[in-house]
């Protein structure tokens, strides 16, 4: 008998053999609070599971577990009077949890508390142009940033005392361009570099920005999505600022292919990295980044999604072990492949015991693992789920 046998067959094992009770019972005796919260903060957790953890979990993981968006509405509505302002917070910002509950929370004693019900998408604008008005700069910051909150009050917001309020109001994609023309002559760096970043700045300010010689201004709109192809083509033309504005151009969705092989081939390591990461990258740039002499770009490759399979293939023999492990937690990566990397030494259990892909008898091997609880709780989490959405 085999040690994964001797394992399944023995006391060790679970008195069930159903991933989901499993997986139950191996959060409740792992003993370590950060399996448990890591665990919980995967999206595919089911709303049985976040029940169970906060029935015995500490304030942190009641927290995170409120946060989701899988957890069963009056589980939420006990948590909402729970002793740990942290808890109560997660509660008032989850847009599952009824207005009724949110609008109490908005009225928390704590300040963390209201300024999760601000944080609340699903919030009412009565409630959002209240908290606008609070005394606590974090709260107001939230009432800044969220889509639901009323023009008028952003306006009045953009004119805040505070900083971060004026920087959170240039960050909502909810906002007039007006204001946020007016808000790139603030005298706060982030504030001018968030507003720049902004998609809804007016197209006269975006021209203007692109040939700006603050340096705020040129990282954030070297990342706006709305700058048009000949717009690129002026900012990587200005050779005084190229590394400012290379870095933000190169994680830019709207950044063409012409400017893209440019970037691949560039000396900043961090902007070849940027390139390697991007979703739908072109396969010859890609080609381009695999072979990279720094490892931090060859792994962003390895963990691309749309890599395609040869590449992986070749990134599966990489030198280093951090790559590797990358190609065997990307989820488009072929069962082959997989099967591999799982012969391979050292063997990346948590990154195979994470991927939605990995083979149903490798997860069950790894459900087993004796050295790590976070690779058990991974695999039966796969195992439990079938790598998809839970329906409960």
């Amino acid at each position: 008998m085999g040690l994964f046998d001797f394992l399944k067959s023995s006391s060790f094992s679970s008195r069930s053999n159903d991933p989901l009770s499993r997986l139950k019972q191996e959060l409740r005796n792992c003993g370590w609070a950060n399996t448990v919260d890591g665990i919980i903060c995967d999206y595919r957790v089911p709303a049985s599971v976040l029940s169970d953890v906060v029935t015995y979990g500490d304030c942190t993981t009641r927290s995170i577990a409120a946060q989701s968006e899988n957890i069963f509405v009056d589980t939420l509505v006990r948590l909402a009077d729970d002793s740990e302002a942290c808890v109560r917070e997660s509660v008032a910002s989850n847009p599952l949890t009824p207005e009724t509950v949110v609008a109490r929370l908005s009225r928390d004693s704590d300040s963390d508390v209201r300024s999760g019900a601000a944080h609340n998408p699903m919030v009412s604008t009565d409630i959002l142009t209240r908290l606008a008005r609070e005394e606590s700069w974090r709260i107001r910051s939230w009432v800044a940033i969220n889509a639901s909150t009323p023009s008028n009050v952003i306006e009045r917001l953009s004119k805040d005392e505070d900083a971060f309020v004026r920087q959170y109001v240039a960050w909502n994609k909810a906002t007039p361009s007006y204001i946020l023309d007016t808000l790139l002559k603030d005298d706060k760096d982030d504030v001018r570099e968030r507003a720049a970043w902004n998609p809804m700045l007016s197209a006269s300010a975006i021209s203007k920005s692109i040939e700006s010689d603050d340096i705020a201004i040129l990282k954030g709109i070297s990342t706006n999505t709305a700058l048009t192809n000949s717009q690129i083509e002026m900012l990587m033309a200005n050779e005084q600022h190229r590394g400012t504005i290379y870095r933000g151009l190169a994680g830019n969705p709207a950044t063409p292919e012409s400017a893209l092989i440019h970037l691949a081939k560039w000396g900043d390591g961090d902007t070849r990295g940027s390139v390697a990461h991007r979703k739908h990258a072109p396969e010859h740039i890609l080609d381009i980044l695999a072979n990279d002499t720094k490892e931090d770009v060859r792994y962003y490759v390895a963990c691309n999604g749309t890599a395609p399979t040869r590449l992986l293939a070749k990134l599966a023999n990489d030198p280093e072990a951090r790559v590797r492990a990358a190609v065997a937690q990307n989820p488009i990566t072929p069962v082959e492949i997989l099967r591999k990397l799982n012969q391979m030494s050292p063997r990346p259990v948590y990154s195979l015991a994470w991927n939605p892909a990995t083979p149903t008898d490798i997860l069950e091997s790894l459900s087993y693992y004796t050295d790590s609880s976070d690779v058990r709780c991974a695999a039966l989490l796969n195992l439990a789920t079938n790598g998809q959405m839970p329906s409960i």
